[in-house]
């Protein structure tokens, strides 16, 4: 993964090369991002597409203090959920603001997942049945990964499916301007799982839902976990092609 160093002497991927080098990234470095830089990022990510330019994306974004405030608060929520759910062989209710924002996978998605799932578990050295490790694996999740900002996506809680895609769109121009410059992140559904402290920390609206966050900094490339591959489908079974 490139840096700030390497961006300054004009060394830049295509996005072509961003998207085979990026990960989700799960562990990071304590270092922060400089605040001038992480501006920069935002203000062209404003230029993301949405549908007839509704915007409909919000984003906050903790650091410091609140950053550290936030994680005690999710990790003690989301750790209860767990604990209530654990040993019956259910998935916690991660529905949040938005019902219906979890959907269970099946067939080949469900492969998938599992494929991912043995992938990150097999990184991380944690067996299937290891149930502790697999919990520690899944609270890592509202600890964000060590990262030393977190951003949590919004968008009003009257709209539907278009305006969730255009707020998906933004997060993923964000995504790759970061890379760009070297900054590492992990897009996570369970940052949207529990919306109060955040609702809290930065006075969000009631008529805003919290969708999902994003953890993100520099990279710790020295960490086992970093390490694990996602296998993606071929184009023939996603991409249909008529001329």
């Amino acid at each position: 993964m490139r840096n700030e160093e390497d961006m300054n002497r004009g060394d830049s991927l295509p996005i072509s090369g961003i998207l085979r080098e990026r990960i989700s990234c799960r562990s990071f470095l304590p270092q922060p991002v400089d605040p001038q830089i992480l501006r920069k990022v935002l203000e062209d990510a404003q230029r993301a597409p949405s549908n007839k330019n509704g915007q409909p994306c919000h984003v906050f974004i903790a650091s410091g203090e609140t950053r550290i405030q936030l994680e005690a608060q999710l990790v003690d929520m989301a750790a209860t959920s767990l604990q209530a759910v654990r040993g019956n062989g259910s998935d916690p209710n991660m529905q949040g603001d938005f019902p219906g924002r979890y959907v269970e996978l099946d067939g080949v998605y469900k492969e998938r997942q599992y494929g991912a799932a043995r992938a990150l578990y097999g990184a991380l050295g944690v067996q299937r049945a290891d149930m502790q490790g697999r919990v520690d694996a899944m609270l890592a999740n509202w600890r964000f990964f060590g990262a030393p900002h977190v951003a949590f996506f919004a968008m009003d809680r009257r709209f539907g499916l278009m305006p969730a895609v255009d707020v998906g769109i933004y997060a993923q121009t964000l995504a790759l301007l970061m890379a760009e410059r070297g900054i590492s992140s992990c897009m996570q559904g369970a940052l949207g799982s529990f919306s109060a402290p955040v609702r809290m920390a930065f006075n969000v609206s009631d008529q805003l839902g919290i969708l999902f966050g994003m953890s993100f900094g520099y990279s710790d490339t020295t960490a086992p976990v970093n390490r694990a591959r996602t296998e993606r489908a071929s184009l023939a079974d996603v991409v249909f092609i008529r001329d």
